[in-house]
């Protein structure tokens, strides 16, 4: 039986698609006038007064009596959903045979060569700890006679640390997510609500490291980083939100590509809400506020010149964003929320208060 041997070139999908560059100054372009406007549905409202009333809901208290914290226990093996749609649920069983030899320290599993490169982006979304614990060696291919996609074989892996190393970072990591989503998240919040609370928790902290955009630089840019130390570049923060958007059981993964003269390159998130597509900027978020959640490839490319023709769906280099829409604007009264953010809950509706561009108060609720 021949073996044919291929080497996993992770750094293909980052320095294609993932480089940040140096960060880029948000263009804030929103309207000054007092207003009030409600989005179309059940889901968001909101308002802009220069009244009292503004400033007495801000300062109301959680319903703590009916809200209670997420019973939420970091699990390695949930899979995101965003791969199945886009990779099909063959890479969901090779995703948990991957998850399984990392934890039993074994020496290879199970993957074909249509999935192989699709490795990095998998684990960058779903498992971001294990780049700290292996590296991918070789695809040992079964039979190199049938067509090359299809052709199955054993990747090695090549443990980085010992088995206590290992299990003191799969600890420390599986705490940090669980702190993060269990201090944002509580009991019978919708995905929705999950997803804008978590972002905000996420990017409370966040710090760019203008050094390790530059182009030589050799500074960790991983999603582990981001979650770890709440530092990196938009190549760590955009996979390390969708990381606790998959941990909730929403389909998340990154997004990103060049502006339209080739000058500068970026990566957001892209998640799901209600089986629509939208858009999350963690990187952009890291000077506060909530108004670069949910925001559309238009959007996009009217104020950052980024046209979804250049973007590149969940690192996979198989999707252009044009090929996969994000166009509701369901959270447009969140463009508004850019300074001074606070959110109260009631029940499991959040209410958030924070100030627009030119200084004025704005509510927005959220279901």
């Amino acid at each position: 039986m021949k073996k044919h041997s291929v080497i996993l070139l992770i750094a293909l999908f980052i320095v294609v698609f993932a480089g940040c560059g140096t960060k880029p100054e948000p263009d804030r372009n929103s309207s000054s006038a007092v207003y009030e406007s409600e989005t179309v549905g059940d889901t968001i409202s909101e308002e802009t007064e220069g009244s009292e009333n503004s400033e007495e809901e801000s300062n109301n208290s959680n319903d703590s009596a009916s809200v209670k914290p997420v019973s939420y226990t970091w699990n390695p093996s949930v899979y995101n959903k965003a791969y199945i749609e886009y990779l099909g649920e063959d890479t969901e069983i090779m995703y948990h045979e991957m998850v399984s030899a990392i934890l039993n320290r074994e020496a290879g599993f199970a993957c074909s060569m249509k999935y192989y490169e699709q490795l990095y982006p998998i684990i960058s979304t779903c498992f971001p700890c294990a780049e700290r614990i292996v590296s991918f060696g070789f695809l040992d291919v079964e039979d190199e006679s049938v067509d090359f996609t299809d052709q199955q074989g054993t990747v090695s892996l090549e443990y980085l640390i010992s088995e206590e190393e290992q299990n003191s970072i799969l600890k420390e990591f599986g705490a940090r997510v669980e702190e993060l989503i269990c201090s944002s998240v509580c009991t019978g919040d919708s995905d929705t609500v999950s997803a804008i609370a978590v972002y905000n928790r996420f990017c409370q902290n966040l710090i760019y490291d203008y050094d390790a955009a530059e182009e030589d630089s050799q500074d960790d840019v991983s999603p582990y980083r981001a979650i770890m130390e709440s530092s990196g570049i938009c190549q760590s923060f955009a996979p390390a939100y969708a990381h606790l958007c998959v941990q909730l059981q929403i389909p998340a993964c990154s997004t990103g590509g060049l502006n339209a003269d080739n000058t500068q390159s970026h990566e957001w998130t892209q998640l799901k809400l209600d089986d629509v597509y939208y858009y999350a900027d963690p990187t952009w978020q890291t000077d506060g506020g909530l108004n670069w959640f949910g925001f559309t490839s238009e959007y996009r490319e009217t104020h950052d010149d980024y046209p979804a023709s250049m973007q590149n769906i969940g690192e996979l280099n198989l999707y252009r964003a044009d090929e996969v829409p994000v166009g509701d604007d369901r959270f447009d009264a969140l463009r508004n929320c850019i300074y001074n953010v606070e959110i109260t809950r009631e029940g499991n509706t959040l209410t958030i208060h924070a100030n627009d561009e030119s200084g004025l108060p704005v509510t927005v609720s959220i279901q």
